[in-house]
Formats: structure tokens, sequence, C-alpha cells
């Protein structure tokens, strides 16, 4: 059956991933012990969630809602750098979501990525994002939100890629059943498995021969054929 929607993930997938790095770079450089905590609450995050997921295949483990999520992101970060619940929250809030959102103001998509996206909506499919991280502000700061009928994130569903209740999410607010649709992505084990599992085309953006991915590109002209002859 042809392909009737597309999800598209946020973070290296629609632009490069390097330039946020590269834009974050001086707040890194300010702030090392807590970013590096950061890193190390979404590390543990992760594997809580493997660990509740009991062998469930596809995966759906999660922790409840938005608020729990980032509730063990903020105990993990107080006790990590010995501060407050509130002082945790608030430095979290302001450095690690309200200030990068900020940066895509400067922050361009791929080359080809408007021009693709254009394209499949003028074959009248449904396009979706579902990223892991907040996605709708920085989606507006790049000029792309108009393109997409579903921006979703991941921590609403109190969990990370590739628990399937997000992408099971997507699905139904694009209209469509996970098997009609395909899902575009740059990780291997969050985006593409998790769209895999649960009977989605994936195409990701590179090379690779995993099982997972039934299209590799770098061109996103290619993408658009590919969608569109499936």
């Amino acid at each position: 059956m042809a392909i009737r929607a597309v999800g598209f993930d946020l973070d290296g997938t629609l632009y490069p991933g390097w330039i946020m790095y590269a834009a974050s770079l001086g707040a890194g450089l300010r702030h090392p012990r807590f970013y590096s905590a950061f890193g190390a609450a979404r590390r543990t995050l992760r594997k809580e969630l493997a660990s509740r997921n009991m062998g469930k295949y596809p995966p759906d483990s999660s922790l409840g809602g938005r608020e729990d999520l980032l509730d063990f992101q903020r105990r993990f970060l107080a006790t990590r750098l010995g501060i407050s619940l509130g002082e945790a929250g608030s430095l979290m809030e302001n450095r690690c979501y309200r200030d990068v959102e900020d940066k895509f103001s400067r922050i361009r998509p791929f080359p080809g990525v408007s021009a693709c996206l254009a394209r499949l909506e003028s074959k009248g499919l449904a396009l979706g994002l579902l990223s892991d991280l907040p996605p709708k502000g920085k989606v507006e700061r790049m000029g792309l939100e108009s393109n997409f009928k579903s921006i979703l994130c991941s921590e609403d569903f109190g969990t990370l890629k590739p628990a399937a209740r997000p992408f099971l999410a997507l699905a139904e607010a694009l209209g469509t059943a996970p098997e009609d649709m395909a899902y575009v992505g740059n990780k291997i084990a969050y985006d593409m498995e998790g769209a895999k599992a649960l009977g989605m085309k994936t195409a990701y953006l590179g090379k690779s021969r995993h099982p997972s991915v039934d299209f590799s590109f770098r061109s996103w002209e290619a993408l658009a054929e590919w969608v569109l002859s499936s």
C-alpha cells in the first residue's frame, strides 16, 4: 500500500546537529558541570525506561506523563549537583529547554528540506513531526511549522523513542495506520527501530544497511522520490 503520511524527527534530521552543538558551546564552557549532569540524567532516564519495558516488543515503557519525566530529571540533577529540587528545575528549564529553543531563530534546515516537505504536501500526504525534546518552538523559529499537521514530543507521554506510544500518537494524529506511513530520522536505535517495530516504513538520513532501515538517503529530493514511489 502507498505511503499516506510521513513523520519526521527534528534534531540532526531536519537541520545539521553540529550547528546546535556549536551554538551551545559557549553555555557548555560556562557551565560544564551542569551540562555533564544533564547528559547523565538523560542516559539514566533511558536506562530506567529500558528496565521498565520488561522485554515488551514493540517497546512501550513510560514514567507516566511529562511532569513525571521532568521530575525524574530534576531529582537526578539535584542529587548530582547538591542543589535543591527547585533550583535544579529552574536551571534545567532555562538552560536545557528555553535557551536551546531561543537559538533556533539562527538555525536553518538542511538544503532541500523545505522543497521536500512542500512536494509531499502537494501530493496530499499528511506530515508530522515527533521529537524527544520539545519541538514546537524550534520549528516555529525555523519557519517550518506550517508544513506539519501535527507536532509531538515524546516527553509529553512520559517516555522517549523508541517507545511505541509517541509513534502511535503521531499516526493517529495524521489519520493513518502505522503501516501506511513512513518515519524519517537520523538515529537507528531510537528513530528507525522504534518506527519499524510498529510496521512503519523507515528512511534514514545517512548510509546504513541496518535491517530496520528501508531507505537511506543524503538528498532530500531522493527522499521525496522514494516516498512518492513507495
